[in-house]
């Protein structure tokens, strides 16, 4: 039972991890936004949209958990073995830079001020994540500290 295994990831991680998940499966449930947004801005899902659109927010709540769930499915293993951890890590860097691009490709000008600050707070928390993740794992390439006994 997946539940039951120990959780071998580093702690600002595991935080993190639950509330993306949970904003996710909020996102597909619901298709709207979550109830601490309620207070006149919008977060991350339009408050009024049309019947696409909520199918569409659907699919990134669907895409939000995948993309999170495999830390924890992967988590019974040490982290020192845990490829899935060490492989996030580029990835997620790359992932804040391709953000930190569409902001300055687009601007305030060609983006909507909610779209414009969600861009701003996700490119940087995920920056942020990404760097502490990279210096608890002491490395940022990807590969697990063992990976030279493999190679040939």
């Amino acid at each position: 039972m997946p539940l039951l295994r120990p959780v071998h990831l580093p702690g600002h991680l595991i935080p993190q991890t639950i509330t993306i998940i949970g904003l996710g499966l909020y996102i597909t449930i619901f298709r709207h936004p979550p109830f601490f947004a309620s207070t006149g801005k919008q977060f991350l899902v339009p408050a009024t949209t049309s019947s696409r659109t909520r199918d569409t927010l659907s699919l990134l709540g669907i895409l939000t958990v995948s993309v999170q769930l495999p830390y924890y499915y992967s988590s019974y293993m040490p982290m020192e073995e845990n490829q899935w951890l060490y492989t996030t890590v580029p990835v997620r860097l790359g992932i804040s830079a391709m953000m930190g691009l569409t902001l300055l490709a687009h601007g305030r000008a060609g983006m909507s001020e909610e779209g414009f600050w969600e861009f701003v707070g996700l490119t940087v928390l995920d920056g942020i994540g990404a760097t502490l993740l990279g210096f608890s794992l002491g490395r940022f390439d990807g590969m697990v500290p063992g990976y030279k006994r493999w190679v040939k």
